[in-house]
């Protein structure tokens, strides 16, 4: 995600993307590989985006 865009648009993006994530796997059936969990870790030395993060941790997944 841009830097440069409205928190609200970084956090409603990532919250649609796995509201939505039945359609998501239905038009795209790679998607079935994709984890929650997985998807709010961190991986090697890239960090989680902190709007998005902001996401993981109201839904649950993140301390």
């Amino acid at each position: 995600m841009r830097a440069d865009l409205d928190e609200k648009i970084d956090y409603k993006i990532t919250k649609a993307f796995w509201d939505n994530i039945e359609q998501v796997t239905s038009e795209a059936p790679w998607a079935e590989a994709l984890s929650f969990e997985f998807a709010a870790s961190k991986q090697g030395l890239v960090e989680l985006h902190p709007r998005a993060a902001r996401y993981y941790r109201e839904a649950g997944v993140l301390e």
